[in-house]
């Protein structure tokens, strides 16, 4: 009965056990995609500069570069990567920085999430915690998948800023 009971446990866990997060051809983590939402490019483009404004404390040092003839936002947010110790208390990991770009067209957007890395004094790229011989190994699961949840609320946030602003009717218009 325990042998079966660890093999089911085994079998529930494995796909938390095995985070992958979105690997290029270079093995780097990359998160990318295209979305789609009614507008012309230019209304995307205004519209992901106010989501920028309400998503992020300080849109104007995020943004680093807006290209409004090509387009494109270039940004480098960061955040607080936190894990969680045996004891229960949240420990700071550090900073992870990251570079965001935006593209627009008519109807779509698109998105580019990677160069992900701890600030450091060098360039410390989130993919050393995907290795198993790394010093920190115990942890870097949790680290991973703190991440992974960070981009997957971030990427599902511009996903609802990018679509268009539901006026609503007072109750004279009907």
């Amino acid at each position: 009965m325990k042998t079966i009971y660890a093999t089911l446990c085994l079998l529930l866990c494995a796909p938390v056990m095995s985070q992958s997060l979105p690997v290029n051809d270079e093995g780097m983590v990359v998160y990318e995609a295209v979305g789609d939402a009614p507008g012309t490019d230019r209304e995307l483009y205004d519209r992901c500069l106010a989501w920028f404004g309400e998503h992020f404390t300080n849109a104007r040092v995020v943004i680093k570069e807006k290209d409004e003839e090509m387009l494109k936002i270039t940004a480098k947010p960061k955040f607080m990567l936190q894990v969680k110790e045996k004891k229960g208390v949240n420990t700071d990991v550090g900073f992870i920085i990251y570079d965001f770009k935006l593209w627009f067209r008519d109807g779509k957007y698109r998105y580019k999430i990677d160069y992900i890395h701890l600030e450091y004094i060098k360039y410390y790229g989130i993919e050393e915690w995907m290795k198993p011989d790394h010093e920190d190994s115990a942890n870097n699961p949790q680290k991973l998948t703190n991440i992974d949840k960070y981009f997957q609320e971030l990427i599902g946030s511009l996903h609802q800023g990018m679509q268009p602003k539901v006026k609503k009717k007072s109750e004279d218009e009907w």
